[in-house]
């Protein structure tokens, strides 16, 4: 997902099913930040909060691209739900 505005936080509900990443690019392109849920048998909410830097591009899934996996549309579906962005 990118964004047109500045952003700095980013969230949403993961279900219980699987490992969810979301990293997030500044503005520029360059990885920022990524963070890792792994299944606890409940849905919860998870996010990234970038400082002062604003947040170009977001991307969900189950690739660890922090640590240099390539990103694919293979492998376990993770349902999330309520995606929240803000400045």
């Amino acid at each position: 997902m990118a964004f047109s505005t500045a952003i700095h936080r980013f969230g949403l509900v993961a279900s219980s099913n699987g490992r969810l990443y979301i990293t997030a690019w500044d503005t520029r392109g360059r990885i920022i930040g990524q963070i890792n849920r792994q299944p606890s048998g409940h849905e919860v909410f998870v996010g990234i909060d970038s400082g002062p830097t604003a947040i170009g591009f977001v991307m969900v899934g189950n690739d660890d691209l922090w640590n240099g996996e390539g990103s694919s549309a293979a492998g376990p579906t993770v349902i999330t739900e309520d995606w929240y962005w803000s400045s």
